[in-house]
């Protein structure tokens, strides 16, 4: 073997011994990169460890604080909510007094505005009882278009006090009120109302001017006569606050009317009593019913 060939052997050996080490110490550096993350991530997780001990459980429970507590109000189905449950304004055991006005049209000779004045005592916040009064006489009375029209038609063949029915004077009752439903509604979405449906009846007197009836059958001036009256109805309060209520109601009213008479032969009905009761007879209690509707608004003061 020729010396070029030892040399070129030797060299290949050299280099190939040159690129072993060079593997291994590039393998080397990298495990122990590896081993220095590791150590370090290892050194990390035992900090936290330290740190915040505990079960996981109890962890679960500290995460979030008061937030936490807040959470499970909200989504909980026992949670507490505020709400109005309760009336807020109570009547029971208590007194009011009020005035009132308002509008009785249900007359063909006359309509009213009736003022009165009531007074309330509730046993209960659904059950009270009410004693009101109401004046419709003199300045409170007014003529209808047909009034009007036949005295101005007739001139003086035509005078209310004989040639009219009834002209109502006063009126005062008793009645038994209930309250079934009270709620609130929110007005203007400002301010919440209070209110409450009531129902009426009760019984009482009405004073009125009707004409007189001579044994001839002419009417000959007019007198006064007091009536039974059954009244009813239903209204709705509104609470102003603790004391002051507003009230709208309407009134229906049943009460005697004037003697008519019934023509036997004609079937019809007529105010002037028969010289004989051949041709005619009186009607009944029941058949001498009249109606009349009151439309009422007034502000009551309970204490």
């Amino acid at each position: 073997m020729s010396m070029h060939e030892r040399l070129s052997m030797t060299r290949t050996e050299h280099g190939n011994r040159r690129s072993s080490s060079s593997r291994l110490w590039s393998w080397g550096r990298r495990a122990l990169a590896i081993g220095a993350v590791l150590a370090i991530v290892s050194v990390g997780t035992a900090a936290s460890a330290q740190e915040s001990p505990g079960t996981p459980d109890e962890d679960d429970e500290e995460v979030g604080g008061p937030l936490d507590e807040e959470l499970d109000n909200y989504w909980s189905v026992d949670r507490d909510v505020d709400v109005i449950q309760e009336k807020l304004y109570k009547r029971e055991g208590r007194f009011a007094v009020g005035l009132f006005g308002g509008l009785m049209s249900s007359e063909p000779f006359f309509w009213y505005t009736p003022v009165g004045a009531r007074a309330d005592y509730y046993i209960t916040d659904q059950w009270g009882i009410e004693v009101e009064g109401m004046f419709m006489g003199s300045v409170f009375r007014h003529d209808t278009d047909l009034t009007n029209f036949l005295q101005d038609s007739r001139d003086n063949a035509f005078t209310t006090e004989e040639d009219t029915l009834d002209q109502f004077q006063w009126r005062a009752h008793a009645l038994a009120v209930w309250h079934p439903l009270y709620g609130k509604l929110a007005f203007l979405q400002r301010k919440l109302a209070h209110f409450d449906i009531n129902l009426a009846a009760g019984f009482g007197a009405v004073s009125v001017n009707r004409p007189d009836v001579a044994s001839g059958g002419a009417r000959s001036g007019s007198s006064t006569a007091l009536e039974p009256n059954f009244v009813f109805g239903g209204g709705v309060k509104f609470f102003i606050n603790n004391h002051f209520v507003l009230r709208l109601e309407g009134r229906g009213n049943l009460y005697r009317g004037a003697m008519r008479y019934k023509n036997k032969e004609l079937g019809s009905r007529q105010v002037s009593k028969p010289a004989t009761t051949v041709d005619a007879k009186e009607l009944n209690f029941i058949q001498r019913l009249n109606f009349t509707a009151d439309f009422l608004a007034g502000v009551s003061y309970m204490f």
